[in-house]
């Protein structure tokens, strides 16, 4: 009986880990979206700044 309720309990918390692993790697994906959508925006805006102040298109640090 022991064995059995070990059995289960090592069953159900493999599948709760699984659940989770695709939670989180749903989560990361729409936060993966969100920064990509942010860098779109970032890298416009930028661009945007040179081309209407006469620059040229480089980068500097």
């Amino acid at each position: 009986e022991a064995t059995r309720l070990i059995d289960t309990a090592h069953a159900e918390a493999d599948r709760l880990r699984g659940e989770c692993d695709i939670y989180v790697d749903n989560k990361l994906a729409q936060f993966e979206d969100y920064l990509n959508g942010t860098l779109r925006s970032v890298s416009r805006g930028r661009h945007q700044l040179r081309t209407a102040a006469g620059t040229h298109d480089y980068v500097q640090h």
